[in-house]
């Protein structure tokens, strides 16, 4: 998920490698591989192809630097290049989808959490992976996008190359389903950290933070 900060930052450098300079398309890519690969890794788990999709998404937005008008366009073009080599690579290598502890999401502002917050959350991901991963495809990458990756319906339905009416009628089936999945989980949760973070998957206002 990139803050204003990183948004911005990512705008300057887009400026610059649009006009010429190589240095400022190698601090863009630096900028943006982290989360890129963490949502590869969302799609299609550990495999083998990884860094060969990464260095796809990063060729195809070299070439397309041009056709980034207007800069907002950015951050949907190498999600959704991202997507389709997963897709892909899916196609021609089924495995089953496993996830590293180290490309958990963190709650918002993870870095000011304290050791034990973080270690909470990391455990009661895990229970809404297993529930995500029951989801169709559509689905689940939908609810990645918004809960995870922090885009807006527009942004989702860049990615997904679909009405913003299919992206919201995806994310409203896919929490009902987790809501009805993670239903006693979720009200035996006291952190309320966690618990707000929950509501970015679940949806607003399903948890009392009373």
């Amino acid at each position: 998920m990139f803050d204003s900060d990183q948004q911005a930052l990512a705008q300057r450098h887009l400026t610059g490698a649009q006009s010429g300079d190589k240095s400022a398309f190698d601090a863009l890519q630096m900028l943006l591989e982290p989360a890129i690969r963490r949502f590869v890794r969302r799609l299609i788990g550990v495999h083998d192809t990884e860094d060969d999709i990464i260095q796809d998404v990063f060729t195809a937005l070299y070439v397309n630097l041009a056709r980034m008008h207007p800069r907002e366009k950015l951050l949907p073009f190498v999600y959704r290049v991202g997507r389709n080599r997963c897709y892909d690579a899916l196609r021609k290598q089924k495995r089953h989808r496993q996830i590293s502890w180290d490309d958990v999401p963190s709650p918002t502002a993870a870095k000011y959490l304290q050791p034990e917050e973080r270690a909470h959350w990391s455990l009661v991901y895990q229970k809404v992976q297993n529930a995500m991963n029951t989801l169709p495809e559509d689905q689940r990458q939908a609810l990645i996008l918004n809960a995870e990756e922090g885009f807006m319906l527009e942004e989702i339905a860049q990615v997904m190359g679909v009405p913003e009416g299919t992206v919201k009628s995806r994310l409203y089936h896919a929490r009902r389903t987790l809501r009805r999945i993670l239903s006693v989980e979720l009200y035996e949760i006291n952190n309320q950290k966690t618990r707000r973070k929950l509501r970015d998957y679940i949806g607003i206002g399903d948890i009392n933070d009373d």
